[in-house]
């Protein structure tokens, strides 16, 4: 799939586009909540429990300083700290612990999961934190 941001033909910013369907599970998360404690993820598919361990999730944050030339370097990059993780009885929304979470311009969550049917579903999503909600 692509990620529309600034150019394009898509009529709103931001979402998941050019998705083809195949009658097979996606496993793509299709909701990430910052929240004061952590972030909150939503899959379209159940992940398997045992899979969902603090080591199998990266989160790393950094700021921009916009230039005229393409590219923009990264400020104040660091890697934060994974704590507990939980996941739904449903399987389907994990809750990731992540103490030094704040707003911030940047944010990369890399992840490596197993889902319920034993496949493995590993990601990268990118986006901006504006506020922390409870």
């Amino acid at each position: 799939c692509g990620m529309f941001a600034w150019a394009g033909s898509a009529t709103t910013p931001g979402g998941l586009y050019r998705l083809r369907a195949t009658s097979q599970p996606m496993h793509l998360p299709a909701e990430m909540h910052a929240t004061t404690s952590g972030l909150k993820l939503v899959f379209t598919e159940p992940l398997d429990a045992a899979s969902v361990k603090p080591e199998n999730i990266h989160v790393k944050t950094w700021a921009l300083k916009r230039t005229a030339n393409y590219g923009s370097q990264h400020l104040n990059e660091q890697e934060l700290v994974v704590g507990k993780t939980t996941l739904s009885d449903d399987g389907r929304t994990l809750t990731i612990e992540v103490p030094d979470l704040k707003p911030v311009w940047c944010i990369e969550v890399r992840y490596e999961f197993t889902s319920q049917h034993g496949k493995r579903v590993d990601g990268n999503l990118n986006g901006t934190i504006h506020r922390l909600t409870e």
